[in-house]
């Protein structure tokens, strides 16, 4: 595990979403595991006892591999695991180690009994027609939205407005074949996870207006919602340093 150091960026950017009650203390600490690099053995254990735990007891999860550097806040080299079979490329994805201090994975139920969702909301504050873009996934990583096309194996939505308090329009909701999800239950599904974000919005919106005093003009906010408990779980700029250095 991890012993006394100097924090990475990304750490510190999770930070400041418990400074702002976007994600608290006790879920943070709870859902990323957090290991030093050279103790990938440590992490690769733990993760095999939870994917068995899996089997066991007959529930569904993801889990996002993380490498991580001091001084890198996004885009970091991420590895998705749903079966011991995703482990065969473990030892290839660890390649380069070096340049990274730690790795850490996280866990999200994705149980076809659970409602399960991740996404971006996203905000432009010079384009008022769009300036809020909501895009959204079912039971898989929001970093797949940056992949997302019109054959994509995967459930989508996505939903703008032009400022809080009107209503959204739903620009797109994309629903493979495979999975014979209707068009109506996947629309139903998206506008209440809408709800569940209006009801964050003063917390958002506190966080948005420190953004902006500090000249950001665009921001994303990851999100997910396990059952009924909606999480921030990551934040994005073109200059993270801006506000983590206040």
């Amino acid at each position: 595990m991890i012993s006394t150091h100097q924090e990475p960026l990304k750490w510190k950017k999770y930070l400041k979403l418990i400074e702002y009650d976007l994600i608290s203390t006790e879920e943070l600490r709870r859902d990323i595991k957090r290991f030093e690099i050279n103790d990938a053995a440590s992490l690769l254990r733990g993760l095999r006892e939870e994917l068995q735990q899996d089997a066991d007891s007959g529930r569904s999860s993801l889990y996002v591999v993380k490498l991580v550097s001091l001084k890198q806040s996004g885009q970091l080299p991420n590895l998705r695991v749903q079966s011991p079979e995703d482990l065969k490329n473990f030892d290839g994805f660890l390649r380069g180690k070096s340049r990274f201090s730690e790795i850490w994975y996280c866990r999200t139920a994705i149980d076809p009994g659970i409602f399960s969702v991740a996404g971006r909301f996203s905000f432009f504050y010079r384009d008022m027609p769009r300036s809020q873009v909501i895009e959204q996934v079912w039971r898989c990583s929001p970093r797949l939205i940056e992949s997302f096309s019109n054959s994509a194996s995967f459930p989508y939505a996505r939903a703008s407005r032009s400022e809080w308090g009107r209503h959204y329009n739903v620009e797109a909701i994309h629903c493979p074949n495979s999975l014979s999800i209707p068009i109506k239950d996947q629309e139903t599904q998206f506008r209440q996870s809408l709800l569940y974000l209006e009801r964050f919005q003063k917390r958002i919106r506190s966080f948005l207006s420190f953004a902006e005093l500090r000249g950001i003009d665009s921001i994303s906010l990851e999100y997910k919602i396990v059952d009924t408990h909606l999480s921030i779980i990551d934040w994005d700029t073109t200059n993270d340093e801006k506000l983590l250095n206040t």
